[in-house]
């Protein structure tokens, strides 16, 4: 049985912990554009970090308009002024603020192989609670077909 978790701030954290992951995970894979050993695995890497960042973004933006039509004012003083937006989000926010997993923030190296950072990282989300699990509210349900659709490309990407 999944614990008790605030039923306001639970989807967004776990949004905010999915985007985190797919934004650096996508950022460390594109650091290998132009390094793989052979340009199939170039180009694969390349459009795996797209793929990512654009998960990113678009959980990134669900988040932002979530936040702003519950009114959320406190912030950061560094964040700028106006709505919130998927860039507050992505590049605003202090290093603490990120929920994403530490190991895809350690840089790649060849006892590190990108790809297999990849499939720990989806092995670790299919292992995750799924958020329909974790909170059961009416906006929920947006937040949960993202992360189901998202969960599920994981699943093909690294299989």
């Amino acid at each position: 049985m999944p614990a008790v978790i605030d039923r306001v701030s639970a989807p967004i954290a776990y949004l905010l912990h999915l985007a985190d992951n797919a934004l650096v995970l996508g950022q460390r894979n594109a650091e290998w554009c132009g390094h793989a050993p052979t340009i199939e695995e170039d180009m694969s890497m390349a459009n795996n970090s797209l793929d990512l960042i654009g998960q990113a973004r678009l959980l990134y933006q669900y988040v932002a308009e979530r936040m702003n039509a519950e009114g959320r004012t406190t912030r950061p003083s560094a964040w700028p002024a106006g709505p919130i937006t998927e860039d507050t989000l992505a590049y605003f926010r202090d290093v603490p603020d990120f929920l994403n997993y530490t190991l895809l923030e350690l840089p790649h190296s060849p006892a590190l192989v990108p790809m297999g950072v990849g499939a720990l990282t989806a092995a670790a989300v299919e292992h995750a609670p799924p958020a329909a699990t974790v909170v059961a509210v009416e906006p929920v349900d947006a937040a949960c077909g993202l992360a189901s659709r998202i969960h599920c490309r994981q699943q093909q990407r690294y299989q």
